[in-house]
């Protein structure tokens, strides 16, 4: 059960309601079991075809570091690895003169 659902961060909220091709080519749910216990699978079925679908975003990832998809890690460790790229990024670049 998630304890702070109610504060969930914005990759909750935004991949809450997102998708994975199956090994048949179709497209399904994916979601934390907090939104599963609550969403009406039928009606959710027939919105599949809005949903963003996981692959798309992992494709992006891919095109900006082939790295950073060679391994899966839990969301609170991809947030913190995320933070910590891009405040080297930022720490790195040069300054305007």
């Amino acid at each position: 059960n998630c304890s702070c659902y109610p504060y969930r961060g914005l990759i909750c909220r935004l991949f809450g309601f997102s998708t994975r091709i199956d090994k048949y080519g179709d497209k399904s749910l994916l979601t934390c079991k907090e939104i599963k216990k609550m969403v009406d699978h039928n009606h959710i079925a027939k919105h599949l075809s809005y949903a963003p679908c996981i692959s798309d975003y992992y494709m992006r990832l891919f095109a900006i570091d082939p790295n950073l998809t060679l391994r899966q890690f839990p969301l609170n460790e991809c947030i913190i690895k995320a933070i910590e790229i891009v405040g080297l990024n930022y720490h790195l670049r040069k300054k305007p003169a």
